[in-house]
This record gives C-alpha cells, sequence and structure tokens, in this order.
C-alpha cells in the first residue's frame, strides 16, 4: 500500500534525530544560563552547610532522581525521594494513577529528616501531577528551597494550574515539546521522548557549575568514585560513613 499524504508529510518534515537533540541542548543550555548558575550557588551553599540535596520525581522521572544518586562522579549528598508505586517497572497504569495519589507526597515527606541547610530538586516534564507539586509544596513549608526540572512549554499548553512551576525557587526550564515526543512516524504520530535526554544535559550542567563554584570558594565536594575502578571502594569509604545516617538508601 502506498504511502498517504499524511505519511508523506511526516516522512518529509523529519529531521535527522541527531540534529533535534543537538539543536535543543544548545538552546536548553543558553535560555538556561542564569538559572543554571543561580542553582549552583545554591546547592554549593548546601554543601557549605552540610545539608542534604533531595532528588524528586515520578514516572520516568526517577529516571533523572537516578541519574542523581549514587552515581559515579556525582555528589554523595543526595537523598532520593521516591515511592516503589511511582515507578513504571513496579506497575506502568498504577504507577500513573499513583502520581496523582493526592496525599502521597506527604507520605514520603514525613520520612526525610528535613533541616534548613537543604535543597530540593524535583524533576517532571509535565510540572502538573499531585505528588511533585505536593512534595515541592512540603519542603517549601519546611523552609527548604526548591528547584524544578519542567517544560513552561507543557505547562503552558496544558492550561492547568497549580503547577510545579508556582512553587519552585528556581526553574530549569528544559523546553520540551508539548507531549515530549519529538520525532514524526509515518502516520502522523510522535515518537522519541526528549525529557529525559534534556533534564539529564542540564543536571549535569548544573553539576559542572557548582564544581566550578566550588573550585573558586576552594570548597571540597563529597563526589563518588567509580567503584569499577582502583581504590574507588577505598575513596567512596568515608562518604558512606559520612551521610549514611541521613541518606538510609546508601
Amino acid at each position: 500500500m502506498p504511502p498517504s499524504d499524511l505519511q508523506k508529510s511526516a516522512l518529509m518534515s523529519a529531521r535527522p534525530l541527531t540534529t533535534i537533540v543537538k539543536e535543543h541542548i544548545d538552546s536548553a543550555e543558553r535560555v538556561n544560563a542564569q538559572a543554571i548558575d543561580a542553582v549552583a550557588a545554591a546547592l554549593l551553599r548546601t554543601v557549605q552547610a552540610h545539608g542534604l540535596i533531595y532528588a524528586a520525581g515520578t514516572g520516568h522521572s526517577l529516571a533523572l532522581v537516578l541519574e542523581s544518586f549514587y552515581r559515579a562522579g556525582g555528589l554523595a549528598c543526595i537523598r532520593p525521594v521516591y515511592h516503589p508505586a511511582l515507578l513504571p517497572l513496579a506497575g506502568a497504569r498504577y504507577s500513573t494513577h499513583a502520581e496523582n495519589i493526592p496525599g502521597m507526597a506527604s507520605l514520603l515527606l514525613e520520612r526525610l529528616d528535613l533541616q534548613p541547610t537543604d535543597i530540593a530538586v524535583v524533576f517532571s516534564h509535565s510540572g502538573l501531577n499531585a505528588v511533585p507539586f505536593e512534595l515541592a509544596t512540603g519542603f517549601r513549608a519546611h523552609g527548604i528551597p526548591v528547584v524544578a526540572f519542567a517544560s513552561t512549554i507543557h505547562v503552558a499548553r496544558a492550561r492547568r494550574h497549580p503547577s510545579l512551576l508556582d512553587v519552585a525557587d528556581h526553574i530549569i526550564d528544559t523546553g520540551v515539546p508539548y507531549g515530549d515526543a519529538v520525532y514524526p512516524t509515518a502516520d502522523g504520530q510522535m515518537s522519541v521522548p526528549l525529557s529525559t535526554v534534556i533534564a539529564a544535559f542540564l543536571w549535569n550542567v548544573v553539576l559542572s557549575r557548582l564544581v566550578d563554584a566550588a573550585r573558586d570558594a576552594a570548597v571540597a565536594l563529597p563526589i563518588w568514585t567509580s567503584s569499577n575502578i582502583s581504590g574507588g571502594n577505598d575513596r567512596n569509604r568515608h562518604l558512606m560513613a559520612s551521610y549514611s545516617p541521613r541518606v538510609p538508601e546508601l
């Protein structure tokens, strides 16, 4: 069967994925330049005060929590905030339901030893689900600043309020299109989600700016070393001892 006009149009309009991703990365870094520096400065204050960085998300945004936690080259002062029900691998349909259950965020916050020196980073492409929004609201109620990684484009198009962006102190705008997917299929649908790629990139840009700021301030950062290189476990041992009391997930 020959392709329809819609299929021809979709195929002709498809640019190489590499081009799409590179252009989006360049744009996202440029648009967020000031916010990235501000977040890096806020994280440095937390590190200097021996506080924790809470990394939170639901659904596929939990991929960003995993990117942040116990990662070679990453910060040891991070505590993940999640519930197994929010993970699609534990039940895909239920995870979509769970991230919109009012009050679940309160249960997650109750488990945390929140201190005024801490900071929270909440990842959510849409910024609209109940759990990320209520987590951010709860952190703010405890005097803890909130960094939101979300798409302002999606939030604006969805036209639902309130959103995560309404309660965040700092916003890292992924700029990912409404619906997340960016690559057209032959039948006019969209494939290839972009939110994880862009958010992970922006988070690591923040980390690199934090490294620069710490170097300028002569502050030693608690950085994990890969356990798969010589001496890695030895280097990590003191970090485990230091952070395990406040990060039981370690």
